[in-house]
């Protein structure tokens, strides 16, 4: 136990500072035989208070195993049982309580057995007790004897009155710790509310971030990956949907991605060679004819370009076949040129289309469009473009959705090279399918050349067979499945 001084006086503030079973202790060694369970902690301050026992007394009953008799164990001779808690008009005991009367002292019998240990750690919890109390002890006992000496008045009842008032001050100090407690708690509560709220409208901030982030930052088809890897793969690209799907925005992004050079024409059945080759005009010296080229010819001769055949199905298929040896053979020839009636094709010089239809005319609904040579779609790579939901969410500031956009394969080279020999197979028995069943429809080598390209840029060879047949009737495709061997399908 801590030093201090034995003979100071237990002043309320001092007790008050221990636990309720020191105190019990205390009170049972100096005589009280009352009922602890009922007994509330002030009485039992009360009662070792009027006691009028110093420091070293209330030290030595402290440590001392509770006593289960009236007192004769007390230290210092103090055999007198002395004002019991229950003689007082403070809350406790009634008045005649007797060892062994209550459910309590029975209970305290049975604690002697254990007195060893339990002594042991109530001494040091006495111990602690005393060191966080004698402060407030010495600061107790100051202020008593100022008050004493203030009020000039020793009389029982007027130190009964300084008791009481000490009482209620400590009671005081209770509540207002206890408000200060539910006071913190109350703030704890707020701040923890305020940074809820914080991190609530912080992630609402982020979720709408990213929706102001999706619907600002430029939108890629979904078929745009696999255009663009045709595109680099060398492969002329036919891009055939619906009216307003985005085929010529999408033939401009993969321009602006590829950092090509971007043009285009909008075919009709009006157009001319000229509108694709070029033109004689008098604009040389004394009106000399000279030659201008068209937009076509100058980007296809030029490094790094992508050109758009934008409306392709309403072009007249006489006027395309002058592209086909452009398409197909990497020059182009301008007749009209004497100078220079022939341009190679420059580096990365791409060339693209779009349509409505696969070429096949016009029907209800695209009444404008004209049959295309076979010759002329048969320099194509056909891909399908559907409607983007995604644009369409946007123009309505709806919620963004989900769409499937392509994703190249995975195949290792040695696996490309065993499915573009299985390619291979499969396109020679379809041929000989359509020319057994007298189909209308050219598979010529380009079929192959096209197709190992495409998959070789990472389309995935079921993808491959149906983009070749994309522009058939259902009928076509299920005879021809239904005449080559399961072996090449």
């Amino acid at each position: 136990m801590a030093n201090f001084s034995n003979d100071l006086p237990c002043a309320p503030a001092f007790i008050e500072g221990f636990s309720k079973r020191v105190l019990v202790r205390v009170a049972r060694n100096s005589g009280w035989v009352g009922d602890d369970a009922r007994t509330t902690k002030e009485a039992l301050v009360l009662y070792i208070h009027r006691k009028g026992m110093d420091v070293g007394q209330f030290k030595a009953y402290a440590e001392q195993p509770e006593s289960p008799g009236n007192g004769g164990n007390s230290p210092g001779g103090d055999n007198s049982q002395g004002d019991q808690p229950g003689d007082s008009p403070a809350p406790g005991d009634q008045p005649g309580d007797q060892p062994g009367d209550q459910p309590g002292e029975q209970g305290e019998q049975g604690e002697q057995g254990e007195q060893g240990e339990q002594a042991k750690a109530d001494a040091a919890e006495a111990e602690a007790d005393a060191e966080q109390a004698e402060a407030d002890a010495e600061q107790a006992k100051a202020d008593a004897e100022a008050q004493a000496k203030a009020e000039g008045d020793n009389s029982p009842e007027a130190e009964e009155a300084r008791l009481e008032r000490a009482l209620e001050a400590l009671k005081r100090q209770r509540r207002e710790r206890a408000r200060q407690e539910l006071e913190q708690a109350r703030k704890e509560r707020e701040e923890k509310r305020e940074q809820e709220k914080q991190k609530q409208e912080k992630r609402e901030q982020e979720k709408q971030d990213r929706k102001d982030s999706e619907n600002s930052a430029p939108l890629r088809h979904p078929v745009f990956g696999k255009v663009k890897a045709l595109v680099e793969a060398g492969v002329n690209v036919l891009l055939v949907g619906p009216a307003g799907t985005g085929k010529t925005t999408l033939a401009h992004h993969v321009a602006q991605d590829l950092g090509r050079e971007f043009g285009a024409i909008h075919c009709s059945a009006g157009m001319s060679e000229s509108h694709l080759l070029g033109y004689l005009l008098p604009l040389g010296d004394n009106g000399q004819f000279t030659f201008t080229p068209a937009t076509f010819a100058r980007l296809y001769g030029t490094d790094n370009s992508l050109f758009l055949m934008d409306e392709l199905d309403a072009a007249d298929a006489n006027t395309l076949l002058v592209m086909n040896g452009a398409l197909a053979n990497g020059a182009l020839h301008i007749p009209q040129n004497p100078l220079a009636p022939s341009i190679q094709r420059g580096k990365n010089s791409s060339t693209m289309a779009a349509a409505n239809t696969f070429g096949s005319g016009g029907d209800y609904t695209y009444a404008g469009r004209a049959p295309l040579d076979a010759a002329t779609t048969d320099r194509y790579y056909a891909v399908y473009v559907d409607y983007d939901a995604r644009v369409e969410a946007r123009m309505a500031g709806a919620a963004m959705p989900k769409v499937k956009t392509w994703k190249a394969h995975k195949l290792d080279a040695a696996t490309v090279q065993a499915e573009c020999e299985r390619y291979l197979a499969w396109v020679t028995a379809v041929r000989a399918a359509v020319t057994k069943l007298g189909l209308h429809r050219v598979v010529s080598t380009r079929w192959v050349q096209k197709g190992v390209a495409a998959m070789r840029a990472g389309i995935t060879p079921a993808d491959v067979r149906v983009d070749m047949l994309a522009s058939w009737t259902n009928d076509e495709r299920a005879r021809v499945d239904a005449t080559i061997s399961h072996e090449v399908k």
